[in-house]
């Protein structure tokens, strides 16, 4: 009797165990900020196709992730150190969006300076300002066979990538939706009007050329002036189990304002 309650408690708790986990992908990556000595930084992506989770250590100089969920339009930057974490989410966005808009009117009112208002009014409003040009490159990267595609916004060439077919990779690109909209949020603060001061020292990284894409990007390098700027390169992708705590904010942890 006791053997069979062993057996059915293991059971049980074998059960538990799959329903608190789920299945995505690990991938390992190299950060490049060609304008700063502190490179390359490793970063590791936990990726579900609806949440994403990013080692942010190598970037903040300390213990920190991202964690974003698709569903919930949220971000949480968590610091380990402290125990604190910064949320920003569709309310917040707007609120934020709210008072850069009061202060791009006050400059604008005060000294005649306009911000990115009606800028990224017009960005948002262009039919389609990127195209994609496919060189028809080849080079091995990694485990990769890559082909490279140049990405133009406007006739500037901004980015230069080297992908691999998803096959190879053994990823799909409904598996990295989460990772798109992830940087399709920060694209969105980026163009909030009035943002300048708050992204100055950040880099825009455009996803509409990634979007065109008919592979996996392995390498993506963002240019300026024809110079390279920030390269980011991706790892071969690995199919591993997740558990679900994964992706949820520790316990104990305390909410941080902007």
């Amino acid at each position: 009797m006791r053997m069979r309650m062993s057996g059915l408690m293991l059971m049980l708790m074998l059960v538990g165990s799959a329903l608190n986990a789920c299945a995505g992908y690990i991938i390992e990556a190299v950060y490049t900020d060609h304008a700063h000595v502190h490179s390359p930084i490793p970063l590791t992506l936990f990726l579900d196709q609806r949440m994403a989770k990013i080692d942010t250590t190598g970037l903040t100089g300390y213990n920190s992730a991202l964690i974003y969920k698709l569903d919930a339009e949220t971000i949480h930057q968590l610091r380990y150190e402290d125990r604190t974490y910064l949320e920003i989410n569709e309310a917040s966005m707007n609120k934020l969006q709210r008072g850069l808009q009061g202060v791009s009117e006050f400059l604008a009112d005060s000294f005649g300076y306009a911000g990115r208002g009606d800028e990224a009014r017009e960005e948002a409003e262009a039919p389609s300002a990127f195209q994609v040009q496919y060189t028809k490159q080849r080079r091995r990267i990694g485990v990769f066979d890559c082909e490279q595609a140049l990405v133009f916004e406007y006739g500037v060439k901004i980015q230069e990538i080297w992908f691999a077919p998803w096959e190879q990779a053994g990823i799909q690109k409904s598996d990295l939706v989460a990772l798109v909209k992830l940087a399709e949020f920060y694209e969105r603060l980026w163009s909030l009007p009035g943002s300048s001061a708050l992204t100055q020292s950040l880099l825009r990284i455009p996803v509409d050329g990634l979007l065109q894409l008919t592979g996996y990007p392995v390498l993506v390098r963002m240019l300026r002036q024809e110079r390279p700027r920030l390269t980011i390169q991706l790892g071969a992708p690995r199919r591993v189990p997740f558990r679900a705590s994964l992706f949820a904010l520790p316990e104990g942890f305390t909410r941080v304002w902007m």
